[in-house]
């Protein structure tokens, strides 16, 4: 019987790709985020929230929140990582779709998952930059010392 749990968890965990860390990823917390003063006032409200930074072998992944207006409506078409002259397209996002129109929930947040490809540095200061229909939002990312 037990064999037979242990079979049947191994073939389930093979089933949904679990992957673990692999050496060499590291997982960042603690950035601080202000809104660049450049970003058009039509686009002001739209905010951005960084939980954590996956520094990964295959990518980047920026974990975090898209915050605005409770129950309105937004669309961002692109959005670009830039870190010295280097510049990141995200190239999958988690949360909403790229240029669609989505609406924030009564609490004026929706959680994203935004994929880059792999960046080797881990920058302690870059720009977000989000492409929307009405303008382009930026944000200063910092590491917290």
């Amino acid at each position: 019987m037990r064999k037979e749990i242990i079979a049947a968890i191994t073939a389930a965990a093979a089933t949904l790709s679990i992957s673990a860390a692999t050496p060499g990823d590291v997982m960042m917390r603690g950035y601080r985020v202000s809104q660049g003063s450049n970003t058009p006032a039509a686009v002001k409200s739209i905010g951005l929230e960084i939980d954590s930074i996956s520094f990964r072998k295959d990518l980047t992944r920026v974990y975090g929140k898209i915050t605005g207006p409770h129950n309105r409506s937004a669309q961002i078409d692109k959005i670009e990582l830039r870190s010295g002259t280097n510049k990141y397209e995200s190239n999958d996002i988690d949360g909403f779709d790229y240029q669609r129109a989505f609406q924030w929930e009564e609490d004026g947040s929706i959680p994203v998952e935004i994929d880059f490809p792999a960046i080797a540095s881990r920058p302690s200061l870059f720009t977000i930059i989000a492409a929307t229909p009405k303008g382009t939002c930026m944000w200063s990312v910092a590491k917290r010392r």
